[in-house]
This record gives structure tokens, sequence and C-alpha cells, in this order.
């Protein structure tokens, strides 16, 4: 039977955070991890380690108290674990423990150094149980693409075609957004989703909201539809999915467009599009991507999610 995970450690002062992972790992998830128990490592890195690094897809750390300090020695069998892991393209969750500091006044190797880069989880022997769901949820979300398009279908294309069987819902901020509904290319997107069974949620400008600010973005010689017109299209649209899309207005500026895709797991992606004040092309918009379990989702999601409280239900007002 195959580990999930690679559990590296100094055995000097590492060992009890990762047994304890390792264990919770099991006992809650039903994760199984390599923790080299036995005394197999030799003087020469032993084959036994490198097919347990290979075997496994996760590669969690343990971040004791100068844990990385040796691995300025080519033969250090902590920098040949993470080594093997990168050449490998492992997925690497570094478990930083109380006392840990990075190292400095040395040059590490690149390939140490670049660890710093990485999301981290915090190791609490008093929260064990907070320790491992974050790790778990670490885990769920390397499982997501780490690279996607910026433009907004082929970002949304993306994820469909990479995360089929782990999409839950899908959240929209738009400004105007007519163009999904009018659309082919774009409304053919919303429908891939809604087959999967996803839950879709539009929330878009009102009429007075969108006449005060468009006036200062409008690109010359485009034809815009009405903004009453354009909620009703939406109500409209949203109806012939049988309640699996649903479309509230705001009367509060939307000033970033947000697109969010929710995973069945918690996790999640969401792509942001900046309006510029005065801006008439919106290609000079600028966009960014946040993946779980980066602190901009969290915060992008439940922005969303307090804007869906505090906009209305439209169907009752734009029907008829």
């Amino acid at each position: 039977m195959k580990n999930d995970a690679f559990i590296s450690y100094r055995r000097d002062n590492g060992y009890t955070a990762a047994k304890l992972m390792s264990e919770k790992l099991f006992s809650d998830y039903g994760l199984k991890c390599f923790l080299d128990h036995e005394q197999i490592r030799a003087e020469r890195f032993d084959t036994r380690l490198l097919e347990a690094v290979r075997d496994a897809p996760y590669f969690l750390l343990i971040l004791s108290p100068g844990a990385l300090d040796r691995c300025l020695e080519q033969n250090d069998w902590v920098r040949k674990e993470i080594e093997t892991a990168v050449d490998l393209g492992k997925r690497i969750i570094p478990v930083q423990c109380d006392g840990f500091v990075w190292p400095e006044g040395i040059a590490l190797p690149d390939v140490i150094s670049s660890l710093k880069c990485l999301q981290r989880v915090t190791f609490s022997q008093e929260y064990i149980e907070a320790t491992v769901e974050r790790t778990v949820l670490y885990m769920n979300s390397l499982s997501l693409p780490q690279t996607l398009p910026l433009h907004t279908s082929e970002f949304l294309n993306s994820i469909y075609d990479e995360c089929t069987e782990s999409i839950a819902s899908v959240d929209m901020a738009l400004f105007y957004g007519d163009c999904w509904y009018n659309t082919p290319r774009k409304s053919s997107i919303l429908s891939r989703y809604i087959d999967l069974g996803a839950n879709v949620r539009i929330i878009i400008n009102k009429k007075d909201v969108i006449e005060s600010i468009n006036k200062h973005m409008r690109q010359q010689n485009c034809v815009y539809v009405d903004p009453d017109d354009n909620i009703r299209n939406w109500v409209r649209f949203a109806d012939a999915y049988n309640g699996h899309m649903q479309v509230r207005v705001l009367d509060v500026p939307l000033m970033h467009r947000t697109l969010l895709v929710r995973m069945k797991d918690g996790t999640g992606i969401v792509n942001v599009k900046y309006y510029t004040y005065a801006n008439t092309i919106p290609e000079k918009d600028p966009r960014q991507i946040f993946i779980s379990p980066t602190e901009q989702l969290s915060i992008y999601r439940d922005e969303f999610d307090y804007l869906w409280n505090l906009a209305e239900d439209c169907k009752n007002d734009y029907v008829g």
C-alpha cells in the first residue's frame, strides 16, 4: 500500500511532531504517512527513503528548531530528502514548530532557500487537531491547478477541465456582465458548470450605480444594454436553469469583478479583475488569481458572501 505523504524530520528534536502528525493524519483522515521509525538511514542515502519519497504525492517537512542548519552539508539526510522531493515535483508542505527560525548569515542551497516562499502550517501540540486540519486543507489545495490563465473564459474552462469532480459552485460579482448571457461562448461555460450540478450565484449592480460610474468608463462606438433591461435579461437567463442559478442586484458599486469557484472540500480559486476609474479599455484592467489556502482567497470569498447577503433578489421586480 502506497503512502499519502512522506514526513521528513530531524531525529534529535522533530520526531515528536512528526509522530503526532502521522498518527492524527491516519486516525482522523485515513491518510497513511511514511515515517522513518526504524534506523534505515545509512551513511549513504538509503534507496528505501528515495522510493518512499517517490511513492507519496505529498512531502511534509517538519521544521523543528535548527532543522535546516545542517543542510549546508551535501550528505545531510534532510537535505537529500528535500532535494529528492523537489526533483520529483512533490507537493511540499513545511510544518513549522515553535522556535524554528530561518538560518541567517549562511548561504543555503537554492533548493532549500526556495522553501521559504511556500505556504506553511504552524505546528501546535496543544491544538494538534487544528494543525492537522490545516495540513489536509493545504494538501487538498495543492491538488488544484497552480497555474491558470487570467482571461475569464480560459480561466473557467481550465478549472472545469482539471477539477470536474471537485467543483461545488461558482460565484460571480459583475458590474454589468451582459456578455455572459448574450455571448454563446461565455453562456456555454456556465451551462457546463451547471450540468455538473454546480450552483451559480450572480451579483450585478443596480441601474443608478451603473449610470453614475459607467459614464466615466464607456468605450466609444459601443452600444450598451439599458441597465434595467440587463437585469431582466439576467433573470430570464437564470430562469432557464431551474434554480441552479440565482441573480441578485446590489446598490454598492462593484469596483472589481470577482469569479470564485468553490470546491467540495472547502478550497477554492478566485479570479479578480480590478476596474480602473476612467479606463475605457477593459483589457488594461489588472487581474489576479488567488488559490486556497491564501489569505486573499479567504478575503474575496468572505466579501462575496457579505455582498450576497446585502444584495436584493430581483426576480419579482424585473419579470414580466
